[in-house]
């Protein structure tokens, strides 16, 4: 009778345990598996004709630790450049409103995976971004504060974003300067991608 071995592994999301054998695969070199299922524990259990080496142990725990599921696994499909409105602020105590983007639902599995902004400011002067969904009240991101005096580039990113728009909407672009300068903004921009 054949020997086997069993590497065992406690996998939190069960979802995708065949993109998850495909990606081992394609990163083991030599051994490969003969085997490949869940158990009732919950734990994924890789199987093998012959023991593995401590180093290829390893190998398997790193390919298996370092894996991202397909849900992480974005590809950036069109990017869309906001018309602004004003793109020269004054310090003010409240958002200003400096473009807007009408927002249609897309029919082709895409989603809004950032905002991306070009500015800076003159001297001591803070200013910070916010996109809100005028129509169903909600904020989508804000960002942090910056008073760089150079152009820097500003991207939102999809842990940055929540209460991502389900139906057709009016986004706002908004910017809020505070110190004694100006704020200058170059480029809005809202990026969309797909799962891959």
């Amino acid at each position: 009778m054949e020997q086997s071995f069993k590497y065992s592994y406690t996998i939190l999301n069960l979802k995708y345990l065949e993109h998850l054998y495909k990606y081992i695969l394609e990163n083991t070199e030599g051994t490969l598996p003969s085997d490949f299922y869940l158990n009732i524990e919950a734990t994924l259990d890789v199987v093998y004709n012959q023991e593995l080496t401590n180093s290829q142990q390893i190998v398997l725990n790193n390919i298996i630790s370092g894996y991202t599921s397909p849900q992480e696994l974005t590809k950036l499909i069109k990017s869309e450049s906001i018309v602004l409105s004003q793109n020269t602020l004054l310090p003010t105590d409240n958002y200003t409103v400096i473009g807007t983007y009408f927002y249609t639902k897309p029919t082709d599995n895409s989603f809004i995976s950032s905002f991306k902004m070009i500015s800076s400011v003159d001297g001591n002067t803070n200013y910070k971004f916010k996109v809100y969904d005028s129509i169903n009240d909600k904020i989508l991101c804000e960002s942090i504060t910056f008073n760089n005096n150079t152009l820097q580039i500003i991207n939102m990113v999809p842990s940055d974003i929540s209460n991502l728009p389900i139906n057709d909407t009016l986004l706002e672009i908004q910017c809020i300067v505070s110190g004694d300068n100006k704020c200058n903004i170059k480029l809005v921009q809202i990026n969309f991608s797909v799962l891959i």
